[in-house]
């Protein structure tokens, strides 16, 4: 099977990491995949070699000059479909498609108007919430389908030799306690929750020290309030190894106001690290309340607080979630379903219509 994947960011959005691995699991089992992407964007240096680079601009929404690159690009190596993800790549998913006539689908990462999407051949979702948003937008069921991200556990695999490192290259004291959070620095992924939270933290003259890794507008002003005010929280920019980071850790938190899904959190189950998410959106399919991690409130550092207070004087609670977590991503969130479930979908797809 050949396949374009369009994958628009530039900040290394989970949106982005998703195309990315789906892509990754379909050409380590064989399959060529084409993988569109902004050259400047965070996800240049993370394309392996069995992925074939496109990098074209896709500046903006309405970049017609990159979409013709990639229809031109379509016809040239005759690929029979291209996949979009998120709204701003199914623009150009359309209309590389209308001028390569062929057809495509796209990937919901977001909410966004049902009507962004109203010319794909299928829509599909990274988890049941986001098909219930757009079934209550309008959308048929038959013209949906859930596919959740799959992970290689052995990649986030904890191991003493890991977390050495790890805590050597974060400069980590034996027993400084290190509280996690990977993702884009802005206010919806709960940034001010997070420095709330190192706010109180820092009352309690504890050895806890929150460490950030993600870009973003908030970046710089994340920093200087965490310096002007002493507070034990770091920011590391964005990181291309994540595993390696996740394996220094004692415990993850991610107070999102709003996620369809979090690839982010799934990360950091697969690390087995104890995860305390705000109960939004597709977060709790992954994260059990009790069983798989801790949910709290979005925009309640009160909440988050008690939750880590909790985390932090409980190892019994913090190894019976890590192992469930552990448990949960092997069996519910591994690549062989992934590219199995998105495999049906393309060769269904591309049967209807082949490349002239």
């Amino acid at each position: 099977m050949t396949v374009l994947q369009v994958a628009t960011g530039r900040w290394g959005a989970g949106s982005e990491i998703y195309a990315l691995w789906l892509s990754r699991a379909l050409a380590r089992r064989g399959h060529r995949v084409f993988f569109a992407f902004n050259p400047s964007g965070r996800l240049a240096p993370l394309c392996p070699p069995e992925i074939v680079p496109v990098k074209v601009a896709l500046w903006g929404t309405w970049d017609v000059v990159s979409a013709v690159k990639l229809a031109a690009i379509v016809r040239r190596h005759r690929i029979p479909l291209l996949h979009a993800h998120r709204a701003r790549g199914s623009v150009y998913a359309l209309i590389a498609s209308m001028l390569a006539r062929v057809p495509w689908l796209v990937t919901a990462h977001a909410p966004q108007p049902a009507s962004r999407y109203r010319w794909a051949a299928l829509i599909l979702t990274v988890s049941e919430h986001s098909r219930q948003n757009l079934i209550a937008q309008g959308v048929p069921a038959d013209r949906l389908k859930v596919i959740y991200a799959g992970i290689d556990p052995d990649d986030y695999a904890p191991t003493q030799e890991r977390r050495a490192l790890a805590r050597q290259l974060l400069s980590a004291g034996e027993d400084e306690w290190l509280v996690g959070f990977t993702g884009r620095i802005v206010a919806d992924k709960g940034i001010p929750t997070l420095i709330a939270l190192a706010r109180r933290w820092k009352r309690r003259s504890e050895k806890v020290r929150f460490v950030l890794a993600g870009d973003g507008p908030l970046r710089p002003q994340v920093e200087a309030i965490a310096r002007d005010e002493n507070l034990p929280l770091q920011c590391l920019s964005f990181r291309a190894d994540v595993p390696l980071l996740l394996a220094g850790l004692d415990a993850y938190v991610h107070p999102s106001r709003y996620e369809s899904f979090c690839l982010s959190v799934l990360e950091a189950m697969a690390a087995g690290l104890p995860v305390i998410a705000s109960s939004v959106g597709g977060v709790p399919e992954m994260v059990r309340h009790g069983v798989t991690g801790w949910l709290v409130p979005p925009d309640d550092p009160v909440a988050l607080t008690e939750a880590l207070r909790l985390l932090r004087g409980d190892e019994l609670l913090r190894h019976r979630l890590s192992e469930n977590a552990q448990r949960f991503v092997r069996q519910h969130h591994n690549p062989d379903q992934l590219v199995t479930a998105t495999l049906s979908v393309y060769e269904r797809l591309a049967s209807n219509l082949t490349v002239p």
